[in-house]
């Protein structure tokens, strides 16, 4: 799209004039592509004339990503007049512009519909290796999330987006940004899956999310539930024609999180839920007893004991890294278990 070339090109990277250049390749390139697909459509063409417009297109579209692998290099502190610099830096990174690539689609505005199963991968482990440019910031959590930002960049207004991603999606604090993203003018609308009994990717020991975001239409539910799934191996056929959807609204008391609800008999519970009291003024934290909670590795349920779990390290029995202290008056400290064990947990 123009705008995202005026907007790679402008403000910090002004370098030589490479800024202007670059907007009259891309018009250049758009007039090349008009005078293509309107000889495609012609009746009657001269010989050659097809093949000398796609050549032209072609050679418009090479002289335009040219530019903006300068444009892009710059944005990495690389020296674009380094000739060697910039070759090494191309090689190693393999740039890629999604308006040189898929020209006709971005001409006009971006994608009609954007399906994708991206990494689930944490920024942190993979930051030696690539390194996300500033606008990415509110999203360098896990790679996925910095797929969703692209992707919203990539389709038009009008269009529709589709990811399988981690449940942390919905349901955690850091997820925010990501969350607020998909909802800016669009409804979304979400399932999410346990990996017990049964998981979507055997061999994949991760709980996932399908969300899809589409146009807003200002008639349903902004933000729509199909509730946390627990199914069967035997079930898998007619899995996503047994899905049905809640108008299910962000918790904006805890981070926007979405609360994964799959009847009303659950959107009941969990409204009576937000009439209570937060549990930490609820007089039933403190002192006196601690229930123990493991904080990774979550599975079919949630693990909280009243005695600490056993815990070899090398042999040697030793508290485990994995493991959080919840202080509670004693007196409330088998109902404060429940409630952490139970199913209500995984609603949020």
């Amino acid at each position: 799209r123009m705008s995202d070339i005026e907007a790679a090109t402008a403000g910090s990277l002004d370098f030589s004039g490479v800024g202007d250049s670059t907007i009259a390749r891309a018009v250049r390139a758009g007039a090349a592509f008009t005078t293509f697909t309107s000889i495609q459509g012609a009746p009657h063409v001269a010989p050659g004339q097809v093949h000398a417009a796609k050549v032209g297109l072609a050679e418009g579209l090479a002289a335009l990503r040219t530019d903006l692998n300068r444009a892009l290099a710059v944005r990495y502190g690389v020296n674009v007049d380094d000739v060697p610099a910039l070759r090494s830096w191309e090689l190693k990174h393999q740039p890629f512009h999604w308006v040189t690539e898929f020209y006709p689609v971005m001409a006009k505005g971006g994608f009609d519909v954007v399906v994708g199963n991206p990494p689930y991968i944490e920024s942190t482990k993979v930051r030696e290796k690539y390194t996300l440019l500033p606008e990415f910031d509110p999203y360098r959590t896990n790679l996925y999330a910095a797929f969703a930002f692209r992707a919203t960049q990539i389709k038009h207004e009008g269009a529709y987006l589709s990811f399988i991603v981690p449940v942390s999606l919905p349901s955690t604090d850091r997820m925010e940004p990501v969350r607020k993203l998909l909802l800016d003018g669009h409804d979304v609308c979400h399932v999410s899956f346990s990996t017990r009994p049964s998981k979507l990717f055997d061999g994949a020991e991760q709980r996932l999310t399908i969300f899809t975001q589409f146009p807003r239409n200002g008639r349903g539910p902004r933000l729509a539930s199909g509730g946390y799934r627990k199914w069967y191996s035997a079930e898998r056929p007619r899995l996503f024609a047994s899905l049905q959807y809640v108008a299910s609204g962000p918790m904006y008391e805890r981070h926007n999180i979405w609360p994964k609800l799959g009847d009303a008999e659950q959107v009941g519970i969990f409204d009576a839920l937000l009439r209570q009291r937060p549990l930490e003024s609820s007089g039933m934290l403190g002192k006196g007893a601690v229930l123990y909670y493991k904080n990774t590795g979550l599975r079919y349920f949630n693990t909280v004991t009243l005695a600490a779990p056993l815990c070899w390290i090398n042999g040697t029995p030793e508290p485990s890294s994995r493991e959080t202290l919840l202080g509670v008056v004693p007196r409330f400290r088998h109902a404060v278990h429940c409630l952490l064990i139970s199913s209500l947990f995984f609603l949020y």
